[in-house]
């Protein structure tokens, strides 16, 4: 759940929330907290893991593997396989450079092949940043995709943190 949870949250009186959530206990802890005094309670909604996507707050997580064939599809969660391809993209409007490193446990830069483009999505008319990484070199642990990018001079930095399971 730390993945999770350190996904800031705004709140609004009067807004709905949608939340995905993998430990109902703690959820119920955390909106239970975070509800003001007075308002109405949280309605919980249970939803289908394979109806969700890993986001952070400019990016996509996208998998492909042997489950999936030659298809990246969207990641349900942050859990990856070694056998399992990740891509990771995040939309841009102006973007001149971008660049990428993978940061092991220890939040040291690891020596692993990437790869990185831009591409402009003719479904959603943007433009893509995607970062491409195999985790076959990888061993069962916590790891950071960090992205770097250059848009109109002014430099973005874009995490996405996931773990290698068994």
């Amino acid at each position: 759940m730390e993945r999770a949870s350190a996904i800031p949250l705004a709140w609004r009186v009067g807004a709905t929330v949608l939340a995905v959530v993998v430990d109902a206990s703690v959820a119920r802890q955390q909106l239970a907290h975070a509800a003001m005094p007075g308002r109405s309670g949280v309605q919980e909604k249970p939803e289908a893991p394979s109806a969700r996507v890993m986001s952070t707050s400019r990016g996509v997580a996208f998998r492909r593997g042997p489950s999936t064939g030659l298809k990246f599809v969207p990641s349900t969660d942050s859990d990856y396989r070694r056998t399992d391809r990740l891509r990771f993209e995040v939309a841009s409007d102006d973007v001149r450079t971008a660049s990428a490193r993978l940061l092991g446990p220890a939040g040291t830069p690891l020596n692993v092949p990437m790869s990185v483009v831009t591409r402009f999505d003719e479904t959603t008319k943007q433009s893509l940043v995607v970062a491409e990484v195999t985790l076959a070199p990888l061993a069962q642990a916590e790891y950071e995709l960090e992205l770097t990018i250059d848009e109109r001079g002014e430099k973005n930095l874009v995490t996405y943190r996931f773990g290698v399971v068994p």
